[in-house]
């Protein structure tokens, strides 16, 4: 997955789709969705961001959301690390993706 970016103190949405090799969406009724940022690209540190998605937008179809509030984007603005992990309802523990993310300061309050 690519970098992701936010402005500082904004409402952001990502929407996921999880398939698998082939195309074909996962069922991810009764899994969860871990996301998390962190200042280091490593175990070490606090996680500035951090959000368990229990409940999906179309879990048969793969679909879900990981939701931002402005609250959570109050965070010094700054180049971050993030992973998305899933736990599927068997306790398979899979990492999604790593990358970079931005937080954007905003020109104005």
């Amino acid at each position: 997955m690519a970098n992701l970016s936010v402005f500082r103190a904004n409402d952001k949405t990502f929407t996921l789709t999880l398939t698998n090799s082939s195309g074909t969406a996962i069922d991810i009724t009764g899994d969860t969705i871990k996301f998390v940022v962190k200042a280091t690209d490593d175990n070490a540190g606090a996680e500035v961001i951090a959000k368990e998605i229990t409940s999906h937008t179309d879990p048969t179809a793969g679909k879900t959301e990981i939701v931002l509030t402005d609250t959570d984007t109050t965070v010094a603005s700054a180049d971050y690390f993030y992973e998305i992990r899933r736990i599927s309802s068997a306790s398979i523990d899979t990492t999604l993706a790593k990358g970079k993310f931005i937080v954007i300061e905003n020109l104005t309050t």
